[in-house]
């Protein structure tokens, strides 16, 4: 900031700009991200991506492996060896720090750790999410959150990430001043930094940012578990909307004749589509009678159905799991081509899905083909987490906030 004065010399007026310290911040942390999204590269390909000169990049590598953010590799492999410099490949330095994730939803608690780059370094069994009320769902996390720490003695912690399930709301409350509440709590007896987010947005964060994969800018991630959760990435960061409702997939309608819903309308998908919703439906009907295969699958006791049952006894020809799963099945179908209608992705990843998963991801892109065009007939791919993996969404949003973010507030030497 300059403070400078006008003709008259009475105010002075004040000019704010960029000055050198943000740029070069700035364009370090396009360099973490460069190799985050592209994977190890030398010095000479950063500088023509990002449009730096080959001494600009230099420096900004040299400070960059000087703190610890980046390592070296050693000589790029290249399809032709050319005389001169060889180039050297660089990389994130992936044992920097840790972070640590906690994704709850209305099953379990989900905790662990990984290192930068995603790798797992520990992991807590999934706990049975038990809670009824927010002190024990803020009580739980903290409990997990050190229980993880302690396994980490000799690791960076660089901060902790929550994914939170949007269906806790019906505990935790709509108004969302839980997360205040849950901020303040955590800042008074966690003594890492914390980051909250929605657990979808978390797990689409981590498939982009821990993808073993392609490279994809936009992406759709739709989460199928006890309700619908969707959430967009458009170039690798969420798309929120106004009020942070964006991807708020349950509450679509699907059918209009259908069941009234508890937002107040008829026929959404959380109504229709949710596993929470189905499962219910045939607890108050299961009999031997009308699902000869399913009631043999879970010995007759409605407490023991889940949707691997109810998938497998429509895969074995049950009639009435058959009706029921393919109905639900494609309304889910039908809301999953909205959404890629309207946003236009690269890829849609499905998660939860279990048993039988590749068949109905190889189905879905079959029935899209046909109504895209043979484009389309690999937009669907299934989620690369587990349910027990689910931690690395938290490991993800700490990592982004905690480890790239913080590459652009960090003080000169001289500061």
């Amino acid at each position: 900031m300059h403070n400078l004065h006008n003709r008259k010399g009475d105010e002075p007026i004040v000019r704010t700009g960029l000055g050198k310290s943000h740029v070069k911040r700035n364009n370090q942390l396009q360099i973490l991200l460069q190799l985050r999204d592209n994977g190890p590269m030398s010095r000479v390909d950063l500088a023509r991506r990002l449009n730096l000169t080959k001494a600009a990049i230099s420096l900004l590598v040299g400070d960059l492996l000087e703190r610890g953010y980046l390592t070296e590799l050693g000589q790029c492999i290249e399809e032709e060896v050319k005389p001169g410099k060889r180039k050297i490949a660089l990389d994130i330095n992936a044992d920097y720090g840790c972070t640590i994730g906690c994704v709850i939803d209305m099953a379990y608690i989900h905790a662990g750790a990984a290192n930068i780059k995603g790798d797992v370094v520990y992991q807590q069994p999934s706990m049975p999410m038990r809670c009824t009320t927010k002190k024990e769902i803020f009580s739980e996390l903290l409990e997990a959150i050190l229980e993880t720490a302690e396994a980490l003695p000799q690791k960076h912690i660089l901060g902790v990430g929550i994914g939170v399930n949007d269906d806790l709301s019906v505990i935790l409350g709509k108004n969302r001043s839980w997360k205040w509440e849950l901020e303040n709590f955590l800042a008074q007896h966690c003594p890492y930094p914390v980051i909250i987010e929605s657990s979808t947005r978390a797990l689409a964060m981590a498939q982009f940012d821990y993808k073993k994969d392609s490279y994809w800018e936009n992406l759709l991630f739709v989460e199928v578990s006890d309700a619908l959760n969707m959430a967009f990435l458009m170039d690798g960061e969420p798309y929120l909307g106004s009020h942070s409702r964006a991807g708020d997939l349950k509450h679509c309608v699907v059918d209009p004749a259908g069941p009234l819903c508890s937002c107040g309308r008829r026929g959404c998908a959380n109504a229709l589509v949710s596993v929470r919703y189905v499962l219910n439906n045939i607890r108050t009907i299961l009999s031997r009678e009308k699902f000869p295969v399913l009631y043999d699958l879970v010995n007759g006791d409605p407490k023991q159905l889940n949707y691997d049952a109810l998938v497998l006894a429509a895969h074995l020809g049950d009639p009435g799991a058959t009706e029921i799963f393919t109905k639900a099945d494609n309304l889910f179908f039908d809301c999953c081509v909205n959404l890629i209608y309207i946003f236009d992705p690269d890829v849609c990843y499905i998660h939860g899905l279990s048993i039988f998963a590749q068949e109905s991801i190889d189905e879905y892109n079959h029935k899209l083909a046909k109504l895209l065009g043979k484009q389309s007939c690999t937009v669907f791919k299934l989620s690369g987490y587990g349910q027990q993996q689910s931690f690395l969404g938290g490991c993800a949003i700490a990592g982004r906030k905690f480890f790239y973010q913080a590459v652009s507030q960090l003080p000169e030497e001289n500061d």
